[in-house]
């Protein structure tokens, strides 16, 4: 297994349950898009890459790869993503969102800060656009903002 098939079979693990826990997703009405819609599309999609990253390659490499990965960027991130989780309901979408995609990009090495704070509060702005007016997602402004 080389560092693709590693890496597609942790992508396969994220997609799957993402697929899994889109399910319950709570939607009112039968229309072509819901809440659901956009978590479906991001969870197949995902599941269709990985298992294209899994499949063999022609050269196999060892597994010495494994000592070479950045494993303190992976759980640093990982720990970013559980405070995000935790961050979301309290501080809302927006401003939770754009610490955690600064944060991630800190701990990925971007030392361009006005790049860092362009990149995520458009990014940001763009999904909240998104998500709101065009899906029709209630995204609370947060618990800290409302009193």
């Amino acid at each position: 297994m080389n560092q693709q098939q590693a890496g597609g079979v942790i992508f396969a693990i994220f997609s799957i349950a993402y697929l899994f826990f889109a399910k319950d997703i709570n939607v009112s009405e039968n229309s072509v898009f819901s809440a659901r819609t956009f978590p479906y599309i991001l969870g197949i999609c995902g599941t269709v890459i990985s298992f294209l990253l899994i499949m063999p390659s022609p050269s196999k490499k060892s597994i010495s790869f494994l000592l070479k990965l950045k494993w303190t960027a992976v759980f640093s991130v990982s720990v970013a993503m559980l405070l995000y989780a935790f961050l979301l309901p309290r501080l809302g979408f927006i401003i939770a969102t754009i610490l955690f995609l600064n944060t991630a990009f800190v701990i990925m090495g971007e030392k361009k800060w006005r790049h860092m704070f362009y990149t995520s509060f458009s990014l940001t702005c763009v999904f909240w656009l998104l998500l709101t007016q065009m899906l029709d997602i209630y995204l609370s402004p947060g618990s800290w903002w409302m009193g």
